[in-house]
């Protein structure tokens, strides 16, 4: 567990020796997957400024420019008043809560598309304002740890008489902006990954975005049918069941180690408050708990190494690799405070 704290300090915060640039820097400066929330002005004299979208800050009546109203101290430390940098261990809470939120805002997201697509006569800001909406009722029911699909309808039917204020968001709201399934698409993280909208692309119908990586993936695609069709053996469907399947794998990993680290960091919490209880007379139990802590990370350890299924002609095949648990670019944080706002976008 501690390998992963690290991990995610690093990568948040960066690492000039290593040449990683921190995720709070990609934010502020809209690098990446982080471009999507901001919009670009240029003045007279071509200096460019960053404001942050209306989609994301939910204001109409403020602007929040980068490195002025947010700057990269402002969404790397635990408050704004010490300056202490947020550590592993507030980053991966922090990533996790904003990933249970994205994962409860998908559900609401299905409920509005209709095949995938926008229905006619609707936009995305249409999207976004459903999604807030049905959040904002299930979430004034109870928090989002203690609320389960069974109980979304009571607890949207409890709050139904309760308007959403229009600068209300969900934490996790610019993580979903930014790496969800109406992000683009070189940016979607898995973890949001809705598998059976497989032509599910950014507010268009369905259809590819324009651009040069559109172009890119065009010529991919062509030649990747050129070869395919050699000899007029019709390869594609064996192809895209075998690429479905190496998919299911991947998420499936991924979904079983973030299980195994939150029960690692609920370990950690229950020695830490038998420790504040009596550490002598709960000794024993601290014990215990130290060892199934130490033999969940063994095998938190043994799950970074596994078997990956490339695609064959006829099917999935195994290879021996190593896989990092902290992805580039599915760090689900960024915590940016919204002035005015009830919650952190995370």
């Amino acid at each position: 567990m501690k390998q992963i704290h690290s991990k995610l300090f690093i990568a948040f915060h960066g690492a000039p020796d290593q040449d990683i640039v921190s995720f709070a820097l990609q934010c502020i400066s809209g690098q990446g997957a982080f471009e999507s929330l901001w919009d670009k002005e240029e003045d007279a004299a071509g200096v460019n400024t960053l404001t942050l979208t209306t989609a994301v800050s939910r204001r109409d009546d403020s602007r929040y420019i980068s490195n002025k109203n947010l700057t990269v101290n402002s969404v790397s430390v635990t408050n704004q008043k010490n300056g202490v940098p947020m550590d592993g261990r507030a980053i991966f809470n922090l990533a996790c809560r904003a990933l249970k939120h994205c994962k409860k805002a998908l559900s609401f997201m299905k409920q509005f598309l209709v095949n995938g697509q926008l229905p006619s006569g609707t936009n995305e800001d249409d999207l976004d304002i459903f999604i807030l909406d049905n959040m904002y009722r299930i979430l004034k029911g109870g928090d989002i740890d203690t609320i389960d699909d069974a109980e979304d309808d009571v607890a949207a039917d409890a709050a139904a008489t309760t308007t959403r204020p229009e600068e209300w968001f969900f934490p996790g709201w610019a993580a979903y902006k930014a790496f969800g399934p109406r992000a683009p698409t070189e940016y979607q993280t898995e973890l949001l990954l809705l598998g059976d909208w497989p032509n599910n692309k950014r507010g268009d119908g369905g259809k590819p975005s324009s651009g040069r990586s559109a172009a890119r993936e065009e010529v991919a695609a062509q030649q990747q049918k050129e070869r395919d069709n050699v000899r007029g053996i019709p390869r594609d469907k064996l192809a895209a069941l075998s690429q479905a399947e190496a998919a299911a794998e991947q998420r499936c990993h991924e979904s079983n180690i973030l299980a195994l680290s939150q029960v690692i960091d609920s370990l950690h919490k229950r020695v830490e408050l038998y420790i504040r209880l009596d550490p002598v007379r709960m000794a024993d139990k601290i014990d215990a708990l130290m060892e199934k802590i130490e033999e969940k990370e063994t095998l938190m350890s043994g799950m970074a190494t596994k078997k990956r299924k490339t695609c064959g002609l006829f099917g999935a095949v195994d290879e021996e690799t190593t896989t990092s648990v902290v992805r580039t670019g599915t760090v689900v944080t960024a915590s940016i405070p919204s002035t005015g706002s009830t919650s952190s976008l995370s």
